[in-house]
């Protein structure tokens, strides 16, 4: 067994030399790697007896791959591989030093049990983070070009594209505008919404605005609470309201050691005002540290219902809370709210409940429209290139006729098309043709789904809706419609359903136009 030689970091070569007397095998990986242009630029053990590489994979492997960070390796304490590894990743990867990032969609992982790369192909399906073996026992030679061989195979085995949790980071594309200006109304101190259908993008849009908030600044917090699991019934919304704000913004200042113990006490029947008072002696700590707070709610049409319950129901607690966190952000000028969700209404209705809007007229909305083109197809290539796949200039031009930036439509499409593709061949090329080929079986296989989220948009906003309706039948042009409901029309603009053309012609926006032909509208 031949070491490769010591680290230029002296602190890494005793890492190293005590990772070898564990694991030997190291040697020969760290051989391997270097006979494709990587090197190890970084190890930690942890308390498991887990031990984590991470990898600067060279421009060879990173142009193949469509690599940008590092790539993390991971060696399995145990003889018996168990798929916790593969839940550990984000953990491990959250752990790291600021100084270090590393790819999120897969990691490698190297173990002593003889069912490994068996056990890693079993969980690909399963797991979120997708393991490559690393091969023991063999030649440096042979355990890279096994290595090479897993990654094609592997990689190009999943679609990213069907990826439908939210993304941040390097995963985060375009929005940038939307990002300027929400980072600036925080920064001025102003409440804002985030407005858009279902599939738009908007959960990531605020996760990635909070990573930015507190990126590199240990003087802000920020709080985000789904409330998509609020009950409906009006007897239990205020007491399960009051402890989900209370145990979200509990959790941000216990990691920043502010004063807590209110918001600690509050018991379970806890009013509204009780957690106002309660959260105002926190972030009064939090204004003598110089500390900036911004509490998120997603999901607030969980809080506020649809058209018919804000017709019919009674909610007093939910004006009451609004006008609380209004009154907080006034007074704590460290403090914010974001709202996320389908519904606007929380900010455009003057009354809400029967009572006045504590943030009508007060609250900044922004609705999230298309990716421009250049967005999206920065979104299609380097998701693409993480799978060994790559579209032409003529595939791209057709994606953007078919979707025009729409993010929902666009991923979908692009895993159809990938999903056809032969795997025989690395990298994989996508040419106008493969788009064209799958688009009747794209829109039957999205219609169900379309016809679900144009469900939720008319539980939210019925008039819209039926002026969509009286425009799809050919009764009315949305120019007609446009001059006799002004206000509706403007929000189906603002919501992407209608598209403005700079002389002021509308027209179906790219989701309509699919709606249309797959017969939801």
């Amino acid at each position: 067994m031949t070491d490769p030689g010591p680290f230029v970091d002296g602190e890494l070569s005793n890492e190293f030399a005590r990772m070898r007397e564990k694991i030997p095998a190291v040697v020969e990986h760290r051989q391997a790697f270097r006979l494709l242009g990587a090197e190890i630029r970084f190890i930690r053990k942890y308390a498991d007896g887990t031990w984590v590489l991470l990898l600067n994979t060279g421009e060879a492997l990173a142009g193949r791959f469509g690599l940008t960070r590092d790539v993390m390796v991971m060696y399995s304490p145990t003889h018996e591989l168990q798929p916790a590894i593969l839940g550990s990743a984000k953990k491990r990867r959250d752990e790291l030093p600021r100084t270090f990032s590393c790819e999120d969609h897969f990691i490698l992982v190297a173990s002593s049990d003889p069912h490994a790369a068996a056990k890693l192909h079993a969980w690909a399906q399963s797991e979120p983070t997708l393991g490559i073996h690393l091969p023991h026992r063999s030649t440096p030679d042979a355990i890279a070009r096994t290595l090479i061989a897993e990654m094609q195979r592997k990689l190009a085995s999943r679609n990213l594209y069907d990826e439908t949790l939210p993304v941040t980071g390097a995963d985060f594309f375009g929005r940038r505008t939307e990002l300027t200006n929400l980072q600036e109304e925080l920064r001025q101190g102003k409440v804002c919404g985030v407005f858009g259908l279902r599939k738009t993008g908007k959960t990531s849009l605020v996760k990635e605005l909070g990573q930015r908030f507190v990126s590199g600044n240990d003087k802000r917090i920020f709080v985000l609470r789904d409330l998509e699991s609020l009950p409906q019934q009006s007897g239990r919304l205020r007491v399960e309201l009051v402890q989900e704000l209370r145990q979200g913004l509990l959790e941000g200042f216990r990691a920043k050691q502010v004063r807590r113990g209110d918001l600690n006490d509050l018991g379970l029947e806890a009013s509204v005002g009780d957690l106002k008072r309660a959260l105002a002696i926190s972030l009064n700590d939090c204004q003598k540290r110089g500390i900036q707070v911004v509490l998120a709610l997603d999901e607030i049409e969980s809080l506020v219902g649809d058209a018919e319950t804000l017709r019919h129901d009674a909610r007093p607690e939910v004006p009451e809370a609004l006008g609380a966190l209004r009154s907080l952000v006034q007074e704590h000028s460290n403090f914010n709210v974001v709202i996320s969700g389908i519904t606007s209404a929380i900010i455009h209705r003057g009354q809400l409940f029967g009572v006045e809007n504590p943030l009508f007229n007060w609250a900044r909305s922004y609705y999230l429209e298309p990716l421009s083109r250049i967005e999206v197809d920065g979104l299609t290539t380097d998701v693409g290139r993480r799978m060994g796949v790559q579209w032409s200039s003529d595939a791209l031009d057709t994606m953007y006729e078919i979707c025009l930036g729409d993010v929902f439509l666009h991923r979908t499409l692009a895993a159809t098309v990938v999903d056809t593709l032969s795997q025989d061949t690395f990298p994989m090329l996508v040419s106008s043709d493969n788009v064209e080929a799958v688009k009747k079986r794209w829109r039957r296989g999205v219609a169900e789904r379309l016809a679900q989220m144009f469900g939720s948009f008319e539980r939210h906003y019925p008039t819209e809706a039926s002026l969509l309706r009286l425009a799809a039948a050919g009764d009315a042009s949305l120019e007609s419609l446009e001059a006799e409901y002004p206000i509706e029309m403007g929000r189906l603009i603002d919501l992407a359903l209608v598209a403005e053309a700079p002389a002021g012609d509308l027209s179906f926006g790219s989701l309509c136009q699919v709606l249309h032909q797959a017969r939801v509208l």
